[in-house]
Formats: C-alpha cells, structure tokens, sequence
C-alpha cells in the first residue's frame, strides 16, 4: 500500500509531460507561431503553458510524497525519454537530457529541504515554491531548444518571417477600399476590373510600366481571380510585394545573427507569462489537494519533537 501511495502521483505526472511533448512539437517545428495573430494558435499556446505548469507541479507533488530517488530517478528518466516518441526533431533528445536533469535538481532541492526540517510541512514552501521553481526552469530549457532549433535554420526563420510581414501588408493593401456610396456621399468605391480589362492591360504592359508596374504582376491577378476578385487594391498590392520584401530583408540582413536569440528570448518571456497566469489556477488547488488528501488519511501529519543542542554558561 505504501509504495501505491508513493507511486500515485506518478501517473498525472506522465500524463501532462506527454501533453507538455504534444504541444511542443509544433511549436519547437515552427518558433514563428508565436508572431501568428490567430485565435486557435492564441489557444494552442495557452495549453501549451497550462501543460508546463501541469508538469511541474504534479512532479512536485509526486517527488514530496515519494522522497525516494529509487523511485523519483526512474520515473523522471522514463517521463524525460517519452520525448523521443512525439518530438521528431535532432533537438528532442537535448530537451529530454535537459529535462531530466532539472527534475533531479529540483528532486535534490527539496529533499534536502524535507531531510533537514521534517517536523514543519507548508504547502506553499514545499509544493508551490519548487513548482514555480521547475516552470522556469523548464521555460528555459525549451528556450533553448528553440535557440538551437532556429540556429541550425535561420534563413528559413528569416524567409517565413518576411512572408508574414509581406502577406499582412499586402492585405492591408487590399483591403483599402473607399467609403460606399450613401445619400449625401459622393465619393465613388473603387471599381472591380473585369476580365477583358485585365486583357486590354495586357495587351498594352506600357500603360503599367508607365506607372512603375510590373506587367507580369496581371498573370499572378489572373492566375488567382478564381479566389478573389481582381480590383486596383490587388494590382497595388502585388505590385508592393517587392518593394516590401526588399525592405524588410535590408531590415533584417544586419541582425540576422541575433534572430535566433530574439526569437528565444520572445518565447520565454511568452510563456513565463503565460505560465504565471496558470500558476495562479494550480496554486489554490494545491492547497485543497493536500486538504483532501488528508481528510481521506492518504496522508497524515504528526507533531513530533526533536532534540537541540542549547548553549549554557
């Protein structure tokens, strides 16, 4: 019965490790998610962190109930390996050394802690405290893992990073339409071009090139007129897109060493954010866990005594 109870919390442990593995894969696959305005990918970071906290607090939990290495070093090593089966990727075994490292750090920490005051145990001090603790640590190690990661394919980071910048310009472009005309408003909405002025353009490129407009930009509006309409906000915007990519990368070019550091420093202040906003929800909880724990006799807590050494004159 003792070792079941010692071995209880192992089992949420590795579950919210697997969940931790499953959220970050695609994040450590692409960093440049994290620049993404979408509400789904607002939401994947959001379990991202509340699967960190999960971690490290069920870990804490599990280690100050057990207070075994003979049984925390195996489950830490074995939580640590299961990274292999869901990240892809030649960083996936950094992060599982890095990982397992910090669990046995943090394990010394806070056994050294039970070992040398057993007799007072707060949950803030021995649950909470070591928790925020391993979320840091944690954040750090997959920083890191993000660092390498885009060390090793900067210029395809840079490339999806202009693509962003230039995509979102050139929709802000199109999107540019002039106020709809109303009773006591004037003011005339840009026209749709049709298919037979696209082809009056055609056969007359000087009239674009005239304005600084590259005709081949009509066989892109063409060849995308089945998803969209083609009208001058369209025209405008493809003919920026260079000018944009050529800006952003002379931008760019002369921090490109630093990128990668930039990007992992954005990602830990990201999630140390958001991982302070979950601690809030796990501390309480933590609290009622050992409350419940205790009205159930799982655990007990006993007042002893002990002996001191007293200085007398």
């Amino acid at each position: 019965m003792l070792i079941i109870k010692k071995l209880i919390f192992a089992i949420p442990f590795l579950l919210s490790i697997t969940a931790f593995y499953i959220q970050a894969e695609p994040i450590l696959k692409d960093p440049m998610l994290l620049f993404s305005f979408d509400l789904n990918l607002l939401l994947q970071l959001i379990y991202f962190a509340v699967s960190i906290t999960a971690t490290a607090y069920f870990f804490i939990t599990f280690t100050a109930l057990a207070s075994d290495w003979k049984i925390v070093a195996p489950i830490s090593l074995v939580g640590s390996a299961l990274v292999l089966l869901f990240i892809a990727s030649p960083e996936a075994t950094y992060l599982g050394i890095g990982l397992f490292l910090a669990f046995c750090a943090v394990f010394a920490l806070l056994l050294n802690k039970i070992t040398k005051d057993p007799t007072s145990f707060h949950t803030s001090d021995y649950i909470i405290k070591p928790s925020g603790q391993l979320i840091t640590i944690i954040v750090l190690i997959t920083s890191a893992i993000v660092y390498l990661s885009i060390s090793t394919s900067s210029q395809q980071m840079v490339t999806k990073m202009i693509d962003s910048v230039v995509n979102l310009s050139t929709e802000f472009i199109k999107n540019q339409q002039l106020a709809p005309q109303s009773e006591g408003n004037t003011q005339p909405s840009l026209p749709t071009l049709t298919s037979e002025q696209l082809t009056l353009l055609k056969q007359n490129p000087n009239l674009l090139k005239q304005n600084g407009i590259d005709p081949n930009i009509l066989n892109q509006l063409d060849a995308n007129k089945k998803n969209a309409p083609v009208t001058p906000q369209s025209i405008a915007a493809e003919a920026a897109k260079p000018m944009i990519i050529k800006q952003v990368t002379d931008m760019i070019q002369p921090y490109l060493p630093f990128v990668p550091f930039i990007i992992a420093f954005v990602f830990y202040l990201n999630f140390q954010f958001f991982t302070s906003i979950t601690s809030l929800l796990f501390s309480p909880l933590a609290y009622l866990l050992f409350y419940i724990l205790e009205k159930i006799n799982f655990i007990r807590f006993e007042t002893t005594t002990r002996e001191v050494k007293k200085l007398v004159v």
